[in-house]
């Protein structure tokens, strides 16, 4: 069946997400990104990488109080920041120069281009930023969140989560200077990128269909084999049973 794309690109914590104008039998893996970024952001971003913060879709009751404590962090950590407000958790509280805020930019275009990230630990987030070698800030909300931050730890491409309730200016300082930093974050975080860069997902895929279908296959074949076995044992049977009767009426 033939499939045309016609909006793709990521976005929070879905990505990628792509429109299809009919509907594919097919397994598919991989990016998909067309997107024309704004002259402000590609002219911020010709000086100093800053750090991408973004929050996703948590809704924060207090977000201008997170902004301001985000800010005041920046400002410490002496780093330039990108705040990508999403669906929530950034507020619209005064920035500075060195900083710079826009609702929505794909992740897999933004973190080829900034030194480190902090972010709520969505799924699709923490798969962008790893996939790009980044070292990564998490501060889970909730839920899987949690987990994903105590791994991206274990992996050593960042320090410890920073949970929400604990999200102070001094904690948010210190997390972004040891990830902006760190030789030693930034070096595993470098290499964990590649590794998962260097992963062939279509062709695994496809491999592992191809193995499904041949056990598949293989089943049906040996089940046939076995139901043709018992019928041949049943019409021997059968005619043996025949020829019985038979020989008795003689």
């Amino acid at each position: 069946m033939r499939t045309t794309i016609t909006t793709a690109g990521s976005r929070g914590d879905v990505q990628p997400y792509v429109a299809l104008e009919t509907t594919c039998i097919r397994p598919a893996t991989g990016f998909w990104t067309s997107w024309p970024p704004p002259d402000e952001l590609v002219y911020f971003l010709e000086s100093r990488p800053p750090v991408s913060i973004v929050f996703g879709s948590m809704n924060n009751a207090d977000s201008e109080e997170i902004t301001t404590r985000v800010l005041e962090a920046l400002r410490r950590s002496d780093q330039r920041g990108i705040l990508l407000t999403g669906w929530g958790g950034i507020g619209s509280a005064d920035l500075p120069d060195e900083v710079f805020k826009t609702e929505d930019v794909p992740h897999d275009w933004l973190f080829d281009r900034v030194r480190a990230a902090m972010h709520h630990g969505g799924a699709g987030t923490t798969a962008a930023s790893l996939r790009a070698g980044l070292p990564t800030v998490v501060v889970p909300f909730f839920l899987d969140q949690v987990f994903l931050g105590w791994r991206v730890t274990k992996l050593g491409a960042s320090g410890e989560p920073v949970p929400r309730k604990k999200l102070t200016s001094d904690r948010i300082a210190a997390a972004i200077r040891r990830a902006a930093t760190n030789p030693d974050v930034e070096k595993r975080a470098r290499l964990l990128g590649e590794k998962i860069r260097a992963e062939n997902g279509v062709a695994r895929d496809r491999g592992r269909t191809s193995q499904r279908r041949a056990r598949r296959s293989s089943g049906v074949r040996a089940s046939r084999s076995t139901g043709a076995r018992l019928n041949r044992t049943k019409e021997r049977g059968e005619g043996e049973l025949h020829g019985a009767r038979a020989a008795q009426r003689f």
